[in-house]
């Protein structure tokens, strides 16, 4: 119960005070945002919660006004099941309603067969001008995973409050000659960005690449940390500079099983008999600002099939 008012106490710290730019991550909010599948700012079209046993039993009707996390479109109307505690059983009393109908608020949500909340505490959240930006940095920071060494290649990027969507496929290709993944990513912000990818290479020292993948077994108990990851296909010289317009999206890809080069050799992040892995991706953009930055992808299951 203490833990629990702790996290309580440091999530909803960020709604309540004027949020500094640049400011450590809120823990609480990351752990419910890591924890959830799909996060979005919706309205509130219905709630109508009824009695139950343990308080009240509603499955609220939302219509999604914009997406942080996960597949849900605009104009998407979904229901959410959740239900409400008693404050005092005698007496009758239940807690605060956490829906009003019309308002607009940030759900956190997990999908499993329908929707319900992430967490009973801290899932639902009024809309708030600052909390778009809070709750995709806290999504994209990524902690020891990206060793200090290969950040300070990128002098220290700053961990990105744009959202820019990270989507790796869900299947390997295994081909004779390698495996590879594609990787979407799409600029939901309103600037352009500017990345630059490598192509693998096969001799002298690794290329310069703004791109980075982790890759764990999913019986592994610990994440294997993020490393240059390359587009397939042997490509000599400088990264070409990548823009992608807001609104807009690349696919790319990305040789899971490069060897490194002939002077510098690399642990191949997949290998064949890995058949399932969870995976993730980062990238390190340009906006136009003074500090480069960084966005990463959710944590993506993946599995190897033949092509």
């Amino acid at each position: 119960m203490k833990a629990t008012a702790i996290m309580l106490v440091l999530f909803v710290g960020f709604a309540v005070t004027e949020p500094v730019r640049g400011a450590h991550l809120n823990p609480g909010l990351k752990a419910v945002a890591d924890s959830s599948t799909d996060i979005a700012v919706a309205e509130v079209l219905d709630s109508k919660p009824r009695r139950a046993i343990e308080g009240a039993r509603d499955t609220a009707q939302l219509k999604v006004i914009r997406t942080l996390k996960g597949p849900l479109q605009p104009g998407d109307e979904i229901g959410v099941y959740y239900h409400l505690l008693w404050v005092d059983a005698e007496k009758g009393d239940l807690e605060k309603p956490k829906f009003e109908k019309g308002k607009r608020y940030t759900v956190f949500l997990v999908k499993s067969g329908g929707y319900t909340l992430t967490d009973q505490w801290l899932a639902v959240c009024p809309e708030h001008p600052h909390l778009d930006g809070d709750v995709t940095h806290a999504l994209n920071e990524v902690g020891d995973l990206w060793s200090d060494y290969w950040r300070r290649q990128h002098k220290g990027p700053l961990v990105s409050r744009l959202r820019i969507e990270i989507l790796p496929d869900a299947k390997v290709r295994r081909t004779k000659k390698e495996l590879t993944l594609s990787v979407k990513i799409v600029n939901h912000s309103a600037r352009e960005i500017t990345t630059r990818l490598a192509h693998e290479w096969h001799g002298g020292e690794w290329p310069s690449t703004d791109l980075y993948a982790s890759a764990t077994h999913v019986q592994a108990k610990q994440a294997k940390p993020l490393v240059p990851i390359f587009l397939k296909g042997e490509q000599q010289g400088e990264a070409k500079l990548t823009r992608i317009a807001p609104g807009k999206s690349v696919t790319v890809e990305l040789r899971m099983d490069w060897p490194g080069t002939g002077s510098v050799k690399a642990a191949p992040l997949l290998s064949p008999s890995e058949s399932e892995s969870n995976i993730r991706v980062l990238m390190v953009f340009d906006t136009g600002r003074n500090a480069r930055e960084y966005a990463a992808s959710a944590v993506k299951y993946v599995r190897i099939v033949d092509e």
